[in-house]
C-alpha cells in the first residue's frame, strides 16, 4: 500500500512547553504518565519528562544531560535547578541574561522523526551572533552530531528505561541587552527538508529598583508597599513569594503584611524579581524608611546601619555599614546602590552628595522624593547638602533647605505618588565622631529621573 500526502510536513519534534495546544495528547505525555506509575524500581520514572521544553540556568552549571537522558530529571523549570523563560502576561518572548542565574538557556527536544541534523542560532537582525549543534543524547550519554537526531522511542539500558532526545546548552553571556531572534532548525533525514522553530529572545541584564516604599495601617494591621521598576515577575519576604498588586508601565507595586515579628526584628529582606531572573535584595527597615540599600549580594542575615555624625551648615554626613545581625560589620564583595527618602520637588541641580569624600553617581526622583546612589562595596561614610526625611534639617545655607523649590524640568517628570522608603538600622552602630567630607557638586555625574 503506497503513502499518500506531503511526507514533509510531519512535525520534526515536539513544541516546547511553552507552546503546547491544549486539549491535545502528546506522544511524550503518554510516555511519562506510563514510566511514572510502573511498580518495577528498576523501570519507574517518577521524576520523568520526556517533552520538549527550554529554560534558563547559570552558564556555570554542570551540564546534566546524563540524568536527563536517563529520565530521572528533566530540564522543565522548577524554579531551583531551571528557571521559567517566561514572562507574566506570557507573550511568547524568552527572557533571559541574568548574570550567574539565567545566562544560558537549556533546550531539550522529544523527537518525533529521525532528523540527519539539528542546529540553533541566535541573530540581531540579519546577523547571526552565535550559534551551535544540538545533540543527541542517549543513556547517559552525549552522542554530539554523530547520528543527528534519533527517535524518540522508550528502550532498556543499565538505568531502566532510556530515551533518545535533542539538547543544547546556549550560553548568553557574551551579548548584550537587547532583543534577538532564537532559532531551532532541525532538517529532516532523507527529505533535506528543513523546519524551524523561532522566538523572541529578550536579553536582560539589569536588575529591578526601588521607586518608593510606604508603610500604612488598616484595621490595627500594618503593611508595607514597594513600589518597584522592572519588577514584573515577584517579590520575596521570609520565603514568601508575592505578585504585582497593580501595574503601571515599568511600574511594578507590591504589599505585604508587616508581622509583629518583623516589626520587632526592625529589620526585613525584600526580594525584587524580574522575568529574565535579575534581583536585588532589599535591606528594610519597615519602622524608619529612610535609608533602604540594595544588591544582589544582600541575604536575610543582614542588616543596614546608617549613622548621622555630622550635620551643620547645611550638610549632613552618616557612616554606612552592613553587618549582620549581631552587629558585625561585613566586608562586601560588590557595590549597592542606596535609597535615601528626601523630601519632594527638589532641584536635581542643587543638590550634592558624596561617598568617603568622593563624588558618586545618584539619580533624584522629584515626584517621589528618592535619591538613589551608587555605594563601592568599601565605603564607609556618605554626605548629603539635603536632609533625609528622618533628620530636622539644619544650618542656614539654602542649598541645603529642605523645602528647596523644584525646577521646571522636575515637575515633567513621571514618576511614582507618595512617599519612599529607606531602612535605618541603627541599633549596635557605633558614633564616630569628627567626620567631616567635602561637598563636590559635580552636575555630569547626576542625573534627574
Amino acid at each position: 500500500m503506497g503513502f499518500y500526502g506531503n511526507y514533509t510536513i510531519g512535525a520534526a519534534v515536539e513544541p516546547l512547553n511553552t507552546d503546547k495546544e491544549a486539549g491535545h495528547l502528546y506522544n511524550s505525555e503518554m510516555i511519562d504518565a506510563y514510566v511514572k506509575n510502573l511498580s518495577n524500581a528498576t523501570y519507574k520514572k517518577a521524576n520523568a519528562y520526556t517533552g520538549s521544553s527550554l529554560s534558563a540556568c547559570s552558564a556555570s552549571k554542570a551540564d546534566d544531560y546524563a540524568n536527563i537522558s536517563n529520565m530521572n530529571t528533566s530540564a522543565v523549570a522548577d524554579g531551583t535547578n531551571y528557571l521559567s523563560t517566561s514572562n507574566p502576561s506570557n507573550d511568547g518572548k524568552v527572557y533571559a541574561g541574568a548574570t550567574n542565574r539565567s545566562d544560558a538557556l537549556i533546550a531539550s527536544f522529544f523527537v518525533n522523526r529521525s532528523i540527519s541534523s539539528a542546529t540553533w542560532s541566535i541573530s540581531s537582525g540579519s546577523t547571526v551572533k552565535t550559534h551551535g549543534d544540538i545533540d543527541d543524547i542517549y543513556s547517559g550519554y552525549n552522542y554530539g552530531t554523530a547520528y543527528g537526531l534519533v527517535k524518540s522511542w522508550l528502550s532498556t539500558g543499565d538505568s531502566g528505561y532510556v530515551m533518545h532526545r535533542g539538547y543544547a546548552k546556549i550560553s548568553l553571556k557574551t551579548l548584550d541587552e537587547g532583543e534577538y531572534t532564537l532559532k531551532f532548525s532541525f532538517t529532516l533525514r532523507g527529505t533535506g527538508t528543513t523546519q524551524t522553530i523561532s522566538k523572541t529572545l529578550v536579553i536582560d541584564k539589569t536588575a529591578p529598583t526601588l521607586v518608593s516604599a510606604t508603610v500604612t495601617t488598616s484595621d490595627d494591621k500594618k503593611y508595607l508597599t514597594l513600589v518597584t521598576k522592572g519588577a514584573d515577575s515577584q517579590l520575596t519576604v521570609g520565603g514568601i513569594g508575592y505578585v504585582p498588586n497593580s501595574s503601571d508601565g515599568e511600574l511594578y507595586t507590591y504589599k505585604v503584611k508587616l508581622t509583629d515579628k518583623i516589626l520587632e526584628a526592625g529589620t526585613l529582606t525584600a526580594t525584587i524579581e524580574d522575568s529574565a531572573h535579575n534581583q536585588s535584595n532589599l535591606i528594610i527597615n519597615p519602622n524608619d524608611l529612610t535609608f533602604v540599600a540594595g544588591s544582589s549580594e544582600f541575604t536575610k542575615s543582614m542588616m543596614f546601619v546608617a549613622t548621622l555624625v555630622n550635620s551643620g551648615n547645611g550638610s549632613y554626613t552618616f557612616t554606612t555599614e552592613v553587618t549582620d545581625l549581631k552587629g558585625n560589620t561585613l566586608t562586601l564583595k560588590k557595590d549597592y546602590t542606596l535609597y535615601i527618602q528626601l523630601a519632594t520637588s527638589l532641584d536635581v541641580n542643587t543638590l550634592a552628595v558624596t561617598v568617603d569624600g568622593a563624588d558618586t553617581t545618584y539619580t533624584y526622583d522629584a515626584t517621589t522624593g528618592i535619591l538613589a546612589v551608587a555605594m563601592p562595596a568599601g565605603s564607609g561614610s556618605i554626605t548629603l547638602n539635603s536632609a533625609p526625611s528622618n533628620i530636622t534639617p539644619s544650618g542656614t545655607s539654602s542649598s541645603s533647605s529642605a523645602t528647596s523649590s523644584s525646577s521646571s524640568s522636575d515637575t515633567t517628570k513621571k514618576g511614582c505618588g507618595g512617599s519612599i522608603a529607606a531602612a535605618t538600622s541603627i541599633a549596635g552602630a557605633a558614633l564616630l565622631m569628627g567626620l567631616g567630607l567635602i561637598i563636590k557638586n559635580k552636575k555630569d555625574k547626576k542625573s534627574e529621573k
